[in-house]
């Protein structure tokens, strides 16, 4: 029983780890399409 508690643990740990990168990653591609449209906005007639 301690050993499941504990892997559950350690995968609740993991998960909440590879949800603060996606929100990480997710910030940085919002700010990488907002310097894009910035760009392609020169070339609009």
């Amino acid at each position: 029983m301690n050993a499941a508690v504990t892997v559950m643990d350690r995968v609740t740990q993991q998960n909440a780890a590879f949800v603060q990168d996606g929100v990480q990653a997710a910030g940085a591609l919002r700010a990488q399409a907002e310097t894009l449209r910035s760009a392609v906005r020169a070339f609009q007639l």
